[in-house]
């Protein structure tokens, strides 16, 4: 082969190779942030029970009605150091507000990290005391927007306005707690930056060990350099020391997800999928996964808890809920195989609404959490240029 052959080949491997994809490093309090919030986009009502609200409450009438499941949102890198920086210079310079002392608001911020988004918002809570106002409770507290005029954070959250579509696909957290208050008396911040680019949609998800058997990811335990590759784009990625991943994928079909490394025996059989729509989509592994002893793609700990036989194959081809999807299909798309209402694409239907009287909001956006310990929330979107400040 000549030499200019041998580099056009070079070139081409290198145009065609897989990339691999890197969302930063998120803290464990940070993908925890990001697992809750992506909880509630797929719940959203679920997510209201838990914390004991309707999550229509406060909004509009034709705001209540558009509260639905929203597509899952993946880390950014430039949108996580710009949330990062943002709590940590609020705490440093002793202010509290999406424009700081240098007059740059969220996606001015964002812009000098890297980011140009067509939109951005951006949540801000703050705390007096990190024993009370962890990054999980702060964020809670920015769903539940008690007081606050038009829930505002909520809505950035659950991806609700009246009028435009779901528009945010990536998101940056950053959680700060500092030994010492601030001179507002403020010693945990946490900055919610969300954004859409035209670049996506994104494969995502986090790789942990269940230690405490709830189903649910919890700080500190994700596993770390996972290789997670897929066969719907060119982009893989490995999963950050927190557990999570994300990587660019295809906008149509059936995606298909391995995973391989991270110190865990994965098994050839064991794959996950989900289907294409032109949006993100998450594809979540756990460390029980990496268990098939009939090699039939559905891990032992799965089968069991289901009340099939981990020993035997066959039970793979069975449809047990007669939804006319497969046990080893129901496995690979995370739905119930015992549970006809759990299919591909369901999504839980609306519970019955009445409107409550609307509040009167809570000016300057400060309420107090008990004691001498003090909160405040802030919500801002920046959209195409415009603004518009939600208190």
């Amino acid at each position: 082969m000549s030499n200019i052959a041998s580099i056009a080949a070079g070139l081409l491997t290198g145009l065609i190779s897989p990339q691999q994809h890197s969302h930063g490093d998120p803290t464990n309090d940070e993908q925890y942030v990001l697992e809750t919030m992506n909880r509630a986009r797929f719940d959203p009502f679920g997510e209201g029970l838990r914390l004991g609200i309707d999550p229509r409450e406060g909004l509009e009438p034709a705001e209540a009605e558009r509260v639905g499941r929203r597509p899952p949102l993946a880390f950014n890198l430039a949108l996580l150091e710009a949330a990062r920086a943002h709590s940590r210079d609020m705490h440093r310079r002793s202010f509290f507000d999406h424009v700081n002392p240098d007059l740059l608001d969220p996606g001015m911020r964002a812009a000098n990290a890297g980011y140009f988004g067509s939109r951005v918002g951006e949540n801000i809570a703050a705390g007096s005391n990190p024993a009370l106002h962890s990054s999980a409770q702060l964020h809670d507290l920015l769903v539940i927007d008690a007081t606050v005029e038009g829930r505002g954070h909520r809505k950035h959250i659950l991806d609700v306005s009246a009028t435009d579509p779901p528009v945010y696909r990536e998101v940056g957290i950053g959680y700060a707690a500092f030994p010492e208050p601030n001179a507002k008396g403020f010693r945990a911040f946490l900055t919610e930056e969300f954004g859409r680019r035209s670049v996506g949609p994104f494969l995502l998800g986090v790789v942990f060990h269940d230690a405490n058997r709830n189903g649910f990811y919890d700080p500190g335990e994700g596993i770390p350099g996972v290789e997670i590759r897929h066969d719907r784009g060119s982009s893989w990625a490995a999963t950050s020391s927190s557990g999570g991943y994300a990587c660019s994928v295809g906008t149509h079909g059936t995606v298909t997800v391995t995973p391989s490394g991270g110190g865990v025996p994965w098994p050839a059989s064991v794959v996950k999928k989900a289907r294409l729509e032109g949006e993100n989509v998450k594809v979540d592994f756990t460390t029980s996964d990496a268990s098939d002893t009939d090699s039939d793609g559905m891990p032992d700990a799965w089968e069991t808890r289901y009340g099939f036989n981990p020993g035997v194959s066959s039970d793979a081809d069975l449809d047990s809920d007669g939804d006319e999807m497969t046990n080893l299909e129901e496995f690979q798309y995370s739905t119930a195989p015992n549970d006809p209402a759990s299919r591909l694409g369901s999504a839980p239907a609306a519970p019955p609404f009445t409107p409550a009287p609307a509040d009167s909001g809570d000016e300057d956006s400060s309420c107090g959490s008990g004691g001498l310990d003090l909160l405040l929330v802030l919500a801002v979107l920046l959209a195409r240029r415009h603004r518009r400040i939600v208190y």
